[in-house]
């Protein structure tokens, strides 16, 4: 190594080790080292509640462009949020459908309708009791991104799983 690089290897060394030192006085965690970090990436969200729901299994369902179909991917994400809901029959569930795909506004709103169709359909043949899922269509209100790229309007072919306490309508 020659001397010159020597020197700026010692210098970027120092430099490092002077923006690792601070005038703060060191803090206690806040926390015991020792706590366990909950399996919901450390969030913590108890089990059965709504945060649990969003976290650990998910809400979204996904469609290709002009279809209500369920592919491989939507059917685990439904056949998880089933086994969730079975498991938690204190929850109600409203499907909203969402579309944005070629058409008029009568075709994506009965196209965003199918969708929420085809997820209800499904939980129900997971188990999920008929009379604790509602669903409805919106077309192409309340667009996740309004874009011209294919990865961005995806996220608009979808359907919504809300949970709502069993009081609610």
């Amino acid at each position: 190594m020659s001397r010159f690089s020597r020197a700026a290897f010692l210098g970027m060394a120092l430099l490092l080790a002077a923006c690792s030192t601070s005038n703060k006085p060191d803090l206690a965690p806040t926390t015991p080292a020792t706590q366990a970090v909950p399996p919901t990436g450390g969030v913590g969200a108890n089990p059965g509640t709504e945060q649990d729901f969003m976290l650990n299994v998910g809400r979204r369902t996904f469609f290709v462009q002009g279809s209500a179909a369920l592919d491989d991917t939507a059917r685990v994400t439904i056949a998880k949020q089933a086994q969730w809901l079975n498991d938690n029959p204190q929850w109600q569930v409203k499907l909203q459908g969402f579309a944005d795909d070629p058409g008029s506004d009568a075709q994506q709103l009965s196209l965003s309708q199918k969708r929420a169709d085809a997820v209800r359909n499904e939980l129900i043949a997971q188990g999920v009791a008929g009379g604790r899922v509602k669903a409805k269509g919106y077309g192409h209100e309340r667009l996740v991104g309004d874009c011209a790229e294919l990865e961005c309007k995806a996220q608009n072919r979808r359907v919504i799983t809300n949970l709502q306490n069993g009081t609610e309508q």
